[in-house]
């Protein structure tokens, strides 16, 4: 029992001396700062690598075998990036959301904390929460389960590389300062001594975009997904608790429905039905779908207790504080306040703000529309003679089978459509003539009608047989003689183009880059 206290104290204290250090950092002003764009570091762009989604109980072989070929293309990227620079530029690094999947992360308190003092309320059913205690276990694991990933990212950074981290919706809870300064405290120990300093002070968190001037934009982009997006993304919590982050529909969907049906593949479900799903279900077997229609209902319950608290009035103050920060994000990047807004104003409002859309993605819109139809044909039958009645449940019956294929079609929750139109609004906005997002899991490369480049970088999971595009992409903009080189590509054994599109070629930027500077085609 003394070993097990010492445990619990040495872990209070270190937690009570990483916040003390942020802290610091940022009365300092350290924290955060974007690096010195003036330097020319060529990019490797990466992102929804999702590691930890495995930490749960339950996974079936296949998901796992999926898992250990990711990590080994990691580890292979990494180290062929780390052994070799280009025309003797250093990388910076860009992940570009969910490199860790807290999300996923499925811990019960008394099996891995073995502390009661941070179960609360549905945690023991559930798994832990969002608060920085919770999230401290949850990146511990997931940095145990992966250690020869990390090991690569630390000897990237510790050999004169930058790593950047885009904040996702996936590893939103980067947001606490708590756990970006555990997470580069834990990379930097994998270092010997002498290099700890320097993997500290390489690694940088983002928690919006990352932007170079005249260059590039880089976003998650899940704030164009309305089942995905906060309406105060820079201040997360709740807005009845400070130690809390507020759930989305996505990420309610994985914490109360996902997380206790582990034999479900999450990736490549954006575009299912009610069939589909259903049929899903009956596939599981009698006793399972019951279990699954019990969980559906619960999430459905949840759901809709999440859309009665959107009005609380602790949102107004997230929202201010969102205002806020959204100017020390301008400021950080030499950004007009006044266009940072505009970006900010493009998000998509968030799903659980209206009671429709909730019924929209639960499907109870259809489940109210067919007993109204039946209500509207019993009643047919109480008020007109048979043959009129039956009439009218015919007209009922054929408009309510169109009304529903409608909502069918309105009912597509998938956000890749969203993100092409909403580039090129935000290479109006910044003047940049690359706009990079990931969040789709699909890998694209796409001219903008105002000329510039819009691209995907796409994920790393090989979830091809559950919907999602080509593994292992990443996007690299290289210095080059005639200026920058953009091309996206995937990794097997190096890095191969990803189609016969060619890259796209950037002139070399003026000392003051204009606004309407094009790429064009190579």
């Amino acid at each position: 029992m003394a070993t097990r206290g010492s445990k619990k104290t040495s872990r209070r204290l270190g937690t009570l001396w990483r916040r003390v250090a942020s802290r610091w950092r940022r009365a300092v002003g350290r924290e955060g700062a974007p690096p010195q764009t003036g330097q020319a570091a060529n990019l490797l762009i990466i992102s929804d690598l999702h590691l930890g989604e495995d930490c749960k109980p339950g996974h079936n072989i296949a998901f796992l075998r999926r898992l250990v070929v990711v990590e080994r293309k990691l580890c292979e990227f990494l180290d062929h990036y780390t052994q070799h620079q280009r025309a003797g530029q250093p990388w910076r690094l860009i992940i570009n959301g969910d490199m860790v999947d807290f999300m996923h992360v499925h811990l019960i308190p008394e099996d891995w904390c073995e502390d009661p003092d941070l179960a609360r309320g549905d945690e023991r059913r559930f798994g832990i929460g969002t608060g920085p205690q919770a999230v401290d276990r949850k990146l511990e694991r997931i940095l145990d389960r992966h250690p020869g990933v990390f090991e690569r990212f630390a000897r990237f950074v510790a050999a004169g590389n930058e790593l950047a981290i885009v904040i996702g919706n996936h590893d939103v809870e980067f947001h606490w300062p708590e756990v970006q300064e555990q997470f580069k405290g834990r990379l930097a120990g994998l270092v010997e001594e002498g290099r700890r300093e320097s993997v500290h002070a390489g690694i940088t968190f983002y928690p919006w975009f990352y932007c170079e001037q005249g260059l590039v934009y880089v976003e998650h982009g899940h704030q164009y997904d309305a089942s995905s997006s906060w309406d105060a993304f820079l201040d997360p919590r709740t807005g009845h608790s400070d130690d809390e982050l507020e759930l989305n529909l996505s990420a309610a969907s994985v914490r109360y429905f996902i997380n206790l049906n582990p034999q479900m593949d999450p990736h490549g479900k954006s575009d299912w039905g009610i069939r589909r799903f259903v049929g899903w279900s009956i596939r599981q077997g009698f006793g399972r779908s019951l279990r699954i229609a019990y969980h559906y209902a619960y999430f459905a319950w949840r759901l809709i207790n999440l859309w009665r608290q959107y009005g609380h009035e602790g949102r107004v103050r997230r929202r201010a504080d969102h205002l806020r920060k959204l100017h020390e994000v301008a400021e950080g990047f030499g950004l007009s306040p006044d266009v940072v807004l505009q970006l900010d104003a493009l998000r998509r409002r968030p799903a659980t703000a209206s009671i429709w859309e909730v019924l929209r993605v639960l499907c109870l819109d259809r489940l109210i529309l067919y007993c109204g139809a039946a209500g509207l044909v019993a009643l047919a039958f109480l008020a007109f003679s048979p043959i009129w009645a039956a009439g009218i449940g015919v007209g009922v019956v054929l408009g309510s089978l169109l009304l529903a294929r409608a909502m069918e079609k309105g009912r597509n929750l998938d956000p890749a459509r969203w993100l092409p139109p909403t580039a090129e609004k935000i290479r109006r906005s910044v003047g940049v003539p690359l706009v990079v997002f990931g969040h789709t899991h699909d890998a694209l490369q796409v001219p903008l009608e105002d000329g510039g480049w819009y691209f995907n970088t796409g994920t790393w999971i090989d979830g091809r047989e559950a919907g999602d595009g080509v593994p292992f992409t990443h996007l690299i903009v290289e210095h080059v003689n005639e200026g920058v080189h953009a091309q996206l590509y995937r990794w097997d054994k190096e890095s191969i183009p990803l189609a016969e599109i060619p890259g796209a070629v950037l002139p070399r930027q003026k000392q003051d880059p204009a606004v309407d500077d094009h790429a064009q085609v190579g």
